[in-house]
């Protein structure tokens, strides 16, 4: 093995020569040991024998005699699985897959109801729109918390001077954008196709037929906490709870904290099933799931949430003259019933767009909300 490896070396450009500079030397050796890795990692990968061990061979230096048996690396494991049959799907595309590139149409568009097909709605172009329109309520939420710190003087009046107030309503908007992030992930996942799903702990899945349902209950899971919290954190800046209060007393900071860890650590598997019958044929038994997959633990809370900050945004509104304030989590929710309950149960992609520019719109109206509360004195 040793003359094996020297002979390598030397083809490679090395040399044994006393007379060579130390730093030539040096060099040299690099430059081998870069090609010998570079010709490992590329070469097919042979395992003839039901050992663990892998032979490598290239066309840069001679194959390596069979008596020489090398100890796997962990960066080849993988490769070990390539032959000329199946390749590992690296990504989604596997090829091309730039961030406007997209997969074709999912067959199970149109073969869980081919009366109903949603094939032609989910076009490139049209996916490339969906995609960026879940990005763009980044823009309105950063300028309602840019909002906010241009007019804090106004808000901690408001406040009665207490800090972590104002604190919890700039940071809110942000916590909102996060909260959809891992929905925006499961969506790249899914190759921003709304699709019939199917569960990949009860039965294999292909991704390019259909879409993961328990990945699509996970990230409701973190969708809906993070909202929770971000609904929570309004509600505690704008209510006072009482005459005389500068702050939210320790119990509504405390049922705060509750519904929080109860959306996230709640019992998951207690869930309603909610099979709407606007979604038929694409019901019970096609190849769809419920609409949103929530556990009691999460729904819940997420519901009283929504209920006592549109209740906080009413309270704010109505006392500086801006009565509709209420209606920008009205539309912000909206949106997010919309999609849960006819884009995801219909599958069309182009009310997938409709539901998201409602939560675009819902996102302005926050931002309007904000500045002009804090410019009506």
């Amino acid at each position: 093995a040793r003359g094996h490896d020297q002979s390598a070396f030397q083809g490679a450009g090395g040399t044994s020569s006393a007379r060579t500079k130390p730093g030539v030397m040096f060099l040299r050796a690099l430059v081998a040991t870069a090609a010998l890795t570079l010709a490992d990692a590329r070469a097919p990968l042979l395992a003839p024998s039901s050992s663990p061990t892998l032979r490598p061979y290239s066309r840069l230096f001679s194959p390596a005699p069979e008596s020489i048996v090398l100890k796997p690396r962990r960066a080849n494991v993988w490769l070990a699985a390539r032959d000329e049959d199946h390749s590992p799907r690296l990504g989604l595309p596997e090829e091309n897959a730039w961030g406007w590139s997209k997969i074709p149409p999912k067959p199970s568009l149109d073969v869980v109801s081919p009366d109903i097909g949603q094939h032609a709605s989910a076009e490139a172009w049209v996916l490339n729109l969906i995609e960026f329109i879940h990005w763009t309520p980044i823009l309105p939420l950063t300028l309602a918390s840019y909002s906010v710190l241009v007019h804090r003087d106004f808000w901690l009046a408001e406040f009665n001077g207490v800090e972590w107030r104002l604190l919890m309503l700039l940071l809110s908007p942000m916590i909102q954008f996060a909260g959809g992030l891992g929905a925006v992930t499961m969506h790249v996942y899914e190759g921003w196709i709304v699709a019939p799903f199917k569960n990949p702990i009860t039965e294999q899945i292909d991704i390019y037929k259909y879409n993961n349902a328990w990945l699509r209950e996970t990230a409701y899971r973190m969708l809906f906490t993070v909202q929770c919290a971000g609904l929570q954190m309004v509600t505690l800046a704008f209510l006072t709870f009482g005459e005389g209060n500068d702050a939210a007393p320790w119990w509504a900071i405390g049922l705060s904290i509750i519904s929080v860890l109860s959306a996230y650590g709640g019992d998951q598997a207690a869930k309603p099933v909610i099979e709407p019958s606007w979604a038929e044929p694409f019901g019970k038994g096609t190849g769809s799931a419920p609409a949103f997959p929530l556990s009691y633990w999460t729904l819940v809370p997420f519901i009283l949430s929504a209920m006592v900050n549109g209740y906080a945004y009413y309270t704010i509104g109505s006392s500086h003259g801006v009565h509709w304030a209420v209606i920008a989590p009205l539309v912000f929710g909206a949106g997010g019933l919309l999609e849960g309950a006819l884009a995801e149960t219909l599958f069309n992609q182009w009310l997938h767009f409709v539901a998201f520019a409602i939560v675009n719109i819902g996102a302005v109206l926050q931002w309007q909300a904000y500045e002009q509360i804090a410019s009506s004195m």
